[in-house]
């Protein structure tokens, strides 16, 4: 297996002659830093550089938004070879929306979606377009559900083959580009966690959560009692819950592990968002059998939905990828408002032909087989304020939209 370290050591400017190969991407940012993530090629075989295009980068975005030389904190690196991945903690925020409770009246506009597969050669060309579509958008930040980039062929057993796979995903034109343009989150799904349908037995994971965390730009992966890329992040009036379905999966027992979901309950109950957004590779109300899906861990499936009763609480709304096709999913309750869940996918990778007869709860006109993306739109104010959602194809045309309001994602009175 590879071998993989971390190095932590205070920034220093020299003159160089390195390149930047993939970003800067805008990471994890709040009201006190922000993290950008590059990956450069070290000509300098182990010197550390800071490269002048990376400087040039970040003078221009200090300039508009205020920045000071002296806001470039520390950085973190990964190396490979002649490459290395370095991350750039910054102590203020690039463009974080205010965190406020009760925030309302602003749009929050971001994209989302799954399963991107790094084809080749003229394949590349025509599924990447998708990247170009998706940036048109000028949307505010990207959440990508899993499967974002595919080991193949044992690739997950090695440092140097996975961190190969991540330099070619990002280094594909549409895709580059795409990646400089906004900020993102992310979580991981089997084929960027290890071999196909693979849980928390799979014993190279470790090495693979290390990888992880180098190729996306965050610091809150896990928490201090358990391993793992769960993690929460806020945008205005909504908390985005971030779920781990992999490290602590257990075959017909749990998908996310009793440690997970005791975090999750206990974020739920503390968040005062309007919209609690929770996110998962696999899907997590389908009562579909075709593929992965919470209905395969009954017990943790069902302890969760009767703990969301009893405990009230509002404004939730599901997302997941994984399928290869998209739908958005409706499970009514009868003591409670209904649960949506949006399942986007895939990207780039090719289209599940199976999809379409996995029909029930599933709304009507709603079924995506080809490349898609999706575009959230979160606006209006006080009983107007509403979630909308938008499927595009890879050319950017629209297929369908669904408005989904907040006041109909509230516990009903027990009067009713």
């Amino acid at each position: 297996m590879g071998f993989l370290f971390l190095i932590l050591f205070p920034l220093f400017l020299a003159a160089q002659q390195d390149v930047v190969i993939a970003g800067p991407m805008k990471g994890q940012a709040d009201l006190e830093k922000a993290i950008y993530w590059v990956m450069l090629e070290d000509k300098s075989r182990g010197e550390r550089i800071f490269p002048d295009e990376l400087e040039s980068y970040f003078s221009n975005e200090k300039a508009r938004l205020g920045f000071q030389r002296q806001s470039v904190i520390e950085e973190e690196s990964v190396k490979f070879g002649n490459e290395y991945t370095l991350k750039i903690k910054l102590d203020q925020p690039t463009n974080a929306t205010a965190q406020v409770r009760g925030f309302e009246g602003k749009d929050i506009h971001f994209l989302i979606g799954s399963c991107h597969f790094p084809h080749r050669g003229k394949m590349a060309e025509r599924r990447n377009v998708i990247f170009k579509e998706m940036q048109k958008k000028n949307a505010e930040f990207m959440i990508w559900l899993g499967d974002n980039t595919y080991y193949l062929n044992s690739e997950w057993n090695h440092g140097q083959a996975m961190f190969d796979k991540w330099r070619y995903s990002r280094t594909q034109q549409y895709t580059a580009e795409f990646i400089k343009s906004i900020q993102h989150y992310a979580i991981w799904d089997d084929h960027d966690y290890g071999p196909n349908n693979s849980s928390g037995e799979f014993e190279g994971k470790d090495s693979t959560l290390f990888m992880f965390k180098a190729m996306w730009p965050s610091t809150t992966f896990g928490n201090r009692s358990t391993k793992g890329i769960f993690h929460k992040f806020s945008k205005g009036d909504i908390d985005f819950f971030m779920l781990d379905g992999r490290y602590h999966a257990k075959e017909g027992v749990q998908m996310f592990g009793p440690e997970q979901m005791l975090w999750l309950k206990e974020e739920l109950q503390k968040s005062t968002a309007n919209f609690k957004f929770i996110m998962t590779g696999n899907q997590m109300i389908s009562p579909n059998r075709l593929g992965e899906e919470w209905m395969d861990f009954p017990e943790e499936r069902n302890d969760f939905l009767a703990f969301v009763e009893q405990e009230e609480i509002s404004g939730i709304v599901l997302f997941s990828g994984d399928r290869h096709y998209t739908e958005l999913h409706k499970m009514e309750r009868e003591k409670s408002y209904p649960l949506y869940e949006f399942t986007c996918s895939p990207l780039t990778s090719i289209s599940n032909p199976f999809g379409k007869w996995n029909r029930k709860g599933r709304q009507k006109k709603t079924y995506v087989g080809d490349q898609n993306f999706g575009e959230l739109t979160i606006s209006g104010e006080e009983d107007l304020r509403r979630c909308t959602i938008n499927t595009f194809n890879r050319k950017g045309d629209l297929l369908w939209t669904k408005v989904i309001l907040l006041k109909d994602l509230q516990v009903k009175s027990r009067e009713e």
